[in-house]
């Protein structure tokens, strides 16, 4: 099992905006919805990448460099179910193992940022090639940031829309799904005021989540497969498997199309580091939206 405790669910959009009873009201208001994003994403994009220049280079990875981190990857993830499962199985188990597993989590995520950013300096010094890894040549950090942002507020509209669709598509399927594992710990946590479990979580979820995976889905993953068959098929493919790094069916349709939006940010400007302040700012909407909803 693998275990991914950032909230990149739609449990907290699909409680703040209840599906319309009628189908058809719901796809009606889902539609609207995602069509404001589009809009408005199209009009980012011409605002700051007027030209649709493909800014990002050729890709210094290899698919062996991503056969070993998705690798490693997985066995700390393993490493990690193997030591928790039998201490969370224990009868009246403490409630500092979470705490455990987050710093487990942690230690995983980070180890796997720092192969892949270690990879990526040693192929540039093979290549003789200078580039940065996070930012775009040219564009400056607060800009890449302020991409990342922007993308998200664009954003935000289509993912309630997503989040009310898929749940009509899992209704209508009869799909028993439960809500992600890391939003139910963080509404017992915001019910409880249990600081102690909300700081690990939230700065987990705000930042070790957001750098390690962008840093491997989108940095490594995305680019090594855009090299070889395009935008779409890199971008369907990594955000797939982005979405089945988490625990929910319930979150898989938002999910993917986040991933897709976390991609076509960082291909149309250039710096992965506007697609970790997306991911960042999507994250901390979603814990926002658990504080106002008082975590039930």
């Amino acid at each position: 099992m693998m275990y991914q405790v950032s909230p990149d669910s739609a449990s907290p959009a699909v409680e703040l905006v209840a599906a319309p009873p009628h189908p058809l009201i719901a796809l009606a208001i889902s539609s609207l919805l995602i069509m404001i994003t589009l809009v408005t994403l199209r009009k980012l994009a011409r605002r700051f990448w007027p030209d649709r220049e493909v800014r990002i280079q050729p890709s210094v990875f290899t698919a062996r460099d991503v056969l070993t981190v998705f690798g490693l990857l997985i066995l700390g993830q393993v490493a990690v179910s193997m030591l928790w499962q039998p201490a969370a199985a224990q009868e009246g188990a403490p409630r500092p193992i979470s705490a455990l597993l987050l710093a487990a989590l942690s230690l995983v995520n980070i180890a796997m940022v720092a192969l892949t950013t270690s990879l990526h300096r040693l192929h540039c010094i093979q290549k003789q090639r200078s580039e940065s890894f996070l930012v775009a040549k040219g564009t400056r950090v607060r800009q890449a940031i302020a991409y990342g942002i922007l993308a998200l507020v664009c954003f935000l509209p289509a993912h309630f829309g997503v989040a009310i669709v898929w749940e009509l598509v899992l209704t209508g399927l009869e799909v028993d799904f439960d809500t992600q594992e890391s939003v139910v710990m963080l509404m017992e946590a915001i019910r409880d005021k249990n600081w102690a479990q909300l700081a690990p979580l939230i700065f987990f979820a705000t930042i070790v989540a957001p750098i390690s995976e962008e840093v491997m889905f989108r940095g490594l993953l995305f680019r090594v497969l855009l090299d070889r068959g395009g935008f779409f098929m890199a971008a369907i493919i990594s955000s797939a498997l982005f979405t089945l790094m988490h625990d929910s069916i319930a979150s898989w349709g938002p999910l993917m199309v986040l991933g897709m939006l976390l991609a076509w940010v960082y291909h149309r400007s250039g710096s992965l580091l506007a697609s970790i302040a997306l991911h960042f700012a999507f994250n901390t909407a979603m814990i926002s939206l658990l504080f106002i909803m008082g975590g039930n």
